[in-house]
């Protein structure tokens, strides 16, 4: 497959039609028709299928769209990294970031790299695991900074290398005036439901856990959530609980304001929020400096624990 074949095929995805990826491409519908049938013959697959929908990708060509999509990114970090190399201070980098990470160490980070490469363009991906490895192993991302649970971490043979950033103590919180505010035994909340961030198999798993331990059956999860916005909505606004980083609801932390920590007997779990990069690959200059502000970000932080 050529160069301008990985072009393609990306276009055909971003646009859904092959009328309006010729038209991105600036090159014409049949010369578009014609260059995607010689890449099935070459791959002897169908990977598009045609319907009055447009074109839409076999799982043959998810496979091969999720390498084209690789193989661009490296070209373009390939480019970042010789202009870096020079002197110039462009080019971006993409980080992969938990809800937690997002709020407790990027904007330091951020405004720390920006002094450094001024005309460098970040792109902050709101992900959380596993979704977050598959990005950062299909070369969308150049590193990500959140929670990875030790089992995955510590697999042999992994393709990932993880650097522990600090360790964040667990603790439920709820909005201020919630009726069981003062609850301080597990078996309190059995029967209230749960807002999490994530799916029940990443680190939301420590929740029930910690209900096992007690006795009890698996919490009732109410909300699954990508985002801490809606997260931290749902907590101050109605009765639902959520197991969350302390540093959430500490001073300057967003959940500051209208949410409490509901102070239970029970000894909870700690999360390892850890930088996760691919072994296989080496970071420009502008990701390697972006990801040495996020450590020093994470000292600090540790500091003031």
């Amino acid at each position: 497959m050529k160069l301008n074949q990985v072009e393609q095929l990306i276009a055909v995805a971003e646009h859904g039609g092959l009328r309006s990826a010729a038209r991105a491409l600036e090159i014409s519908a049949p010369a578009l028709a014609k260059s995607l049938k010689a890449i099935e013959a070459d791959f002897g697959v169908q990977l598009l299928n045609r319907s009055v929908r447009g074109l839409q990708f076999s799982e043959y060509g998810l496979v091969v769209l999720s390498r084209a999509r690789t193989i661009q990114a490296e070209i373009v970090r390939a480019h970042d990294e010789i202009d870096q190399m020079r002197g110039q201070k462009t080019g971006s980098v993409a980080v992969g970031v938990s809800p937690v990470s997002a709020a407790l160490l990027l904007p330091a980070a951020i405004e720390s790299l920006l002094k450094l490469y001024p005309d460098v363009r970040v792109k902050v991906v709101d992900t959380i695991f596993p979704n977050a490895l598959e990005r950062l192993s299909d070369g969308e991302l150049d590193f990500v900074v959140g929670p990875m649970p030790l089992a995955a971490a510590n697999k042999p043979n992994s393709i990932y290398e993880t650097t522990a950033l600090f360790y964040s103590k667990l603790g439920v919180l709820a909005r201020s005036s919630h009726p069981l505010i003062k609850a301080s035994s597990v078996s309190e909340l059995d029967g209230a439901s749960w807002v999490i961030i994530g799916s029940p198999t990443g680190p939301s798993s420590l929740m029930e856990g910690m209900f096992r331990e007690a006795g009890f059956g698996v919490p009732h999860i109410a909300v699954m959530a990508d985002s801490l916005t809606a997260i931290q909505t749902l907590v101050r606004t109605t009765d639902l609980l959520s197991l969350l980083p302390l540093e959430l609801a500490s001073i300057g932390g967003p959940l500051e304001e209208g949410v409490r920590q509901i102070h239970l007997t029970a000894t909870l779990s700690r999360i390892r929020i850890s930088l996760i990069t691919r072994r296989d690959r080496t970071l420009t200059p502008a990701a390697q400096a972006m990801a040495a502000q996020v450590r020093r970000s994470a000292r600090l932080l540790v500091q003031r624990q």
